[in-house]
């Protein structure tokens, strides 16, 4: 990610949930979480909002995704929403295939 230090969110298999075209989002569990890559001030955000961030694909095209913050029954969730679909058609990703997210330090930009 253009030479900037990499920090890991996530390292998981792709799930038929994270690859379905009909919920559209690939999920990141807060328990499986590597370092805690948001501010206090973007997590305050994510219980009412959106957050905008770039993402490079694995096929080297960056786009930008949005970043929610779902609750559940009994945890919350982060997900990546909005074009993940696109992202999916691009990408050719599989399940069961393991796929690390991680994003630049200083740039603020995510990785898959």
């Amino acid at each position: 990610m253009g030479g900037s230090q990499e920090m890991l969110i996530i390292q998981k298999p792709l799930y038929k949930t994270d690859l379905s075209r009909n919920h559209g989002h690939l999920s990141i569990p807060r328990k499986q979480i590597k370092n805690d890559f948001l501010t206090p001030d973007e997590k305050m955000l994510l219980n009412e909002s959106e957050l905008k961030v770039k993402l490079i694909e694995p096929c080297l095209d960056d786009c930008y995704i949005h970043l929610r913050k779902w609750e559940m029954k009994t945890s919350s969730i982060y997900v990546l929403v909005n074009i993940w679909n696109e992202v999916l058609s691009k990408n050719g990703l599989e399940e069961d295939v393991e796929k690390r997210v991680a994003m630049a330090k200083s740039t603020g930009v995510f990785g898959l």
